[in-house]
């Protein structure tokens, strides 16, 4: 961890600079560690939140929670990502009354967060994301759907195994296969279950639904 933090400290130290400023050359250089340090970062706190899952030592902190509220700070976070990935983001949740869920804040934030950035990363080009919410017998069901190229039944079968990037490691579209395996581990610990609904060429659904506060 100190070594990760050492790489991106210098990295920044070297970039802001003013006093002896970056030739272009440099400039490029300096990006590249920045990036590769920012996903040693991700892997190295997808690594340790899954040896807690496994082990049974991670901590869910059940508390009321306002759907509306959570799409809405997750929407404004994942929004320049989107712009700059021309991906039109849209919240199809306002005006709509929604009951609260009984869950871990900070969990539910991880799980839509990654599902949306994964929308957007694998979308198709000025594709569109949706993310919606629904009151269905008992649970509330949070839903992100996209405009990429769709999954297909051999895909769907190993999409939440550990390091399954499905094809997306032959490509230049960065991660680590460990996000969804923790997304659907954070959401079973809420009490919750998640899934896909996906047809080749016609884009994808991810939804998860948690228990609604009675």
């Amino acid at each position: 961890m100190l070594f990760r933090s050492a790489i991106l400290g210098f990295s920044q130290l070297m970039e802001y600079n003013k006093q002896a400023p970056l030739a272009p050359s440099q400039e490029e250089a300096v990006a590249i560690i920045k990036q590769s340090g920012g996903h040693l970062l991700d892997l190295i706190n997808e690594l340790l939140d899954l040896s807690k899952i496994e082990a049974g030592t991670f901590q869910v902190d059940f508390e009321p929670l306002d759907p509306k509220a959570v799409i809405g700070e997750c929407v404004n976070l994942t929004a320049m990502q989107a712009k700059n990935a021309d991906i039109k983001l849209t919240d199809m949740t306002l005006g709509k009354a929604l009951p609260h869920v009984l869950a871990d804040g900070g969990r539910v934030r991880q799980v839509l967060l990654n599902i949306i950035t994964n929308a957007i990363k694998y979308n198709s080009d000025h594709g569109t994301v949706r993310i919606d919410c629904r009151d269905i017998e008992g649970f509330v069901v949070f839903s992100v759907t996209d405009t990429g190229q769709g999954l297909s039944a051999e895909q769907l079968e190993t999409l939440f195994e550990p390091y399954a990037r499905l094809g997306a490691e032959q490509t230049k579209i960065e991660g680590t296969g460990l996000g969804l395996t923790i997304t659907k581990k954070l959401v079973e610990l809420m009490g919750g279950e998640i899934g896909v609904d996906s047809v080749p060429g016609d884009g994808s659904t991810f939804w998860f639904k948690l228990k609604k506060l009675t």
